[in-house]
C-alpha cells in the first residue's frame, strides 16, 4: 500500500528550509501573472437534443507564469462541461475509502478515466526556483451522482523518464464534486494543503490532464447531446480567478452518418431549414407569407382588404370620450438579496516572543455561516464552527528566531459560499546579545 501524500511534506522540509535562507522575504508572488491554455478533444460522435450519444472527453489545461518564473499555487479549479452529461448515479459506484486503499476493491465499471497532474515545487521567496517538481497520475472513480475521485500516484522510481517522477512516494484520493444541470455537467475540486502547499512550499499544478473514458452505451458515464465544450476557472492563493475555455476539437461524424445537425447519407448531407415560418408569418416553410391586417382601420369599415370610410358607410363616428380607464396596481417583486461572506485576521503588530492567539472573525450576510479554517503556513491549523474565534500559534512555531510566518484564513457558509482569504503575517523576534 502507498504511503499518502503527507511523504511528501516530510521529505521537502529540509529544501525547504535550505532555501529559505537565501531567499529574499516577501510577498514577490504578487507580482507573477498565471497564464493558462486549455484543450478540449472528443472520442466519438456526439448526440443530438433528446438523443444522447456515448463519448469520450479529453481535458488538458497547462500553466506557466508569463515571465517564465514558477506560477501561483492553485487553491481551486471547477471545469464546466456543457453539453456533456455525467451519469454517476446510473452506474455502478466505489464507497469513498477511508484510508488510502486505491481503486484496486472498486468495481470495474466504476473506474471511469484517467487523470495526471505536474506540479512544480519551491519557496514562496524563489519564484525562480522551478528544479523541484513532482508527476502524479491514476485513475478516475466514479463516487457517486454527485463525486467523483482522482486517485493519484507518484514516487522517486515510478517511470524510467525523470520528468514523471516525484520526491516521495505518493497514494490519495483527491475528491471532486460533481453537478449536473440539464445537458451540462461540472467537476468543482479544492487542492488540500498537502498538495498545495507541502511543508509550506509554493506547489502550483502546471499539468491538469483527465481524460474521461468513452462509454460502450449510451447508459455509461460521460454523454453527449452536442459537440461540447469546456470553461476551466483557476483561483489561486491569492484570489485571482481566471477562466479559459475550450470547444470540442474534431467533432466527427462516426462513418456512414452525416454531421450533427445534418440529414440524408454521405455524401449527401444537407442542413434542414427552419421546420416553422417566422413569427408572424403563415404557412409552412419555404412558402411563408405575411398575412395582413386582420380589421380596418380605425375610421373605416369591412373587412381587409375591401374597407370603406365610415361617412362613406352612413355610420356615424363614435363621440369621444373623456372617461379615464380604471387604475390597475401592478404588484412589485420582492428585491433579491445578494448573500455574502467575509473574514477578517487580528494579529500581533510587532514580533513575538512566546505564544499568542489571534482574533478571527467571519461577516455573513443573506446565508448560514458553516466554518472558518485557518492555516499557519499552508498547513491547517484549526477549523472554527462559529463566525468569531481566537486560534492559538503553537509554541513549536516560534522556536527558530528571526523566521517569519504567515496565518491564512477563509470562511464558508452552507451553500458553498466561499469568502476571500483573509491573510497576516507575523515575525518572531531575533535573540538579542547580552552586553
Amino acid at each position: 500500500m502507498l504511503a499518502p501524500m503527507h511523504a511528501l511534506r516530510a521529505l521537502a522540509l529540509p529544501i525547504a528550509l535550505a532555501v529559505f535562507a537565501l531567499a529574499p522575504t516577501g510577498a514577490a508572488a504578487a507580482d507573477k501573472v498565471n497564464v493558462y491554455a486549455l484543450a478540449l478533444q472528443v472520442d466519438g460522435a456526439p448526440g443530438a437534443p433528446g438523443y444522447p450519444a456515448p463519448t469520450g472527453l479529453d481535458v488538458r489545461m497547462d500553466m506557466s507564469e508569463q515571465g517564465g518564473q514558477r506560477p501561483e499555487s492553485l487553491a481551486h479549479v471547477s471545469l464546466a462541461l456543457s453539453g456533456t452529461t455525467l451519469r454517476g448515479g446510473q452506474i455502478p459506484t466505489c464507497s469513498v475509502p477511508d484510508e488510502y486503499t486505491g481503486p484496486e476493491a472498486c468495481p470495474p465499471a466504476s473506474i471511469v478515466g484517467s487523470v495526471e497532474m505536474f506540479f512544480q515545487i519551491g519557496p514562496p521567496g524563489l519564484p525562480s526556483d522551478t528544479s523541484l517538481s513532482c508527476y502524479l497520475s491514476g485513475t478516475l472513480v466514479n463516487f457517486g451522482a454527485t463525486s467523483l475521485g482522482m486517485w493519484l500516484t507518484g514516487g522517486p522510481v515510478a517511470s524510467s523518464d525523470p520528468s514523471k517522477n516525484c520526491p516521495a512516494t505518493v497514494g490519495q484520493y483527491l475528491s471532486a464534486k460533481v453537478t449536473v444541470e440539464g445537458a451540462n455537467s461540472t467537476v468543482s475540486w479544492y487542492f488540500p494543503p498537502n498538495l498545495e502547499h507541502p511543508a509550506g512550499l509554493d506547489s502550483p499544478a502546471t499539468l491538469i490532464h483527465l481524460q474521461f473514458a468513452k462509454p460502450a452505451t449510451n447508459a455509461g458515464y460521460t454523454t453527449t447531446t452536442t459537440c461540447p465544450g469546456a470553461a476551466l476557472t483557476a483561483r489561486t492563493d491569492w484570489d485571482i480567478e481566471t477562466t479559459v475555455t475550450a470547444s470540442g476539437f474534431a467533432c466527427l461524424p462516426a462513418a456512414g452518418q452525416c454531421p450533427v445537425g445534418q440529414t440524408g447519407t454521405p455524401p449527401n448531407c444537407t442542413t434542414p431549414g427552419p421546420a416553422t415560418c417566422p413569427v408572424g408569418q403563415t404557412g409552412t416553410p419555404p412558402n411563408c407569407t405575411t398575412p395582413g391586417p386582420a380589421t380596418c382601420p380605425v375610421g373605416q369599415t369591412g373587412t381587409p382588404p375591401n374597407c370603406i370610410p365610415l361617412e362613406d358607410s352612413g355610420t356615424s363616428l363614435p363621440a369621444p370620450t373623456t372617461d379615464t380607464p380604471p387604475f390597475t396596481s401592478v404588484p412589485i417583486p420582492p428585491v433579491a438579496r445578494k448573500a455574502s461572506i467575509d473574514v477578517s485576521l487580528k494579529g500581533p503588530k510587532a514580533c513575538v516572543k512566546k505564544s499568542f492567539s489571534v482574533s478571527v472573525v467571519a461577516t455573513v450576510a443573506h446565508a448560514t455561516f458553516a466554518s472558518t479554517s485557518v492555516l499557519l503556513d499552508g498547513k491547517r491549523l484549526k477549523t472554527l464552527s462559529g463566525p468569531r474565534g481566537a486560534v492559538k500559534i503553537p509554541a513549536s512555531a516560534l522556536k527558530k528566531r528571526g523566521s517569519s510566518h504567515r496565518i491564512t484564513a477563509t470562511a464558508r457558509t452552507t451553500g458553498g459560499l466561499v469568502s476571500n482569504a483573509a491573510k497576516t503575517t507575523f515575525a518572531v523576534c531575533k535573540k538579542t546579545s547580552r552586553k
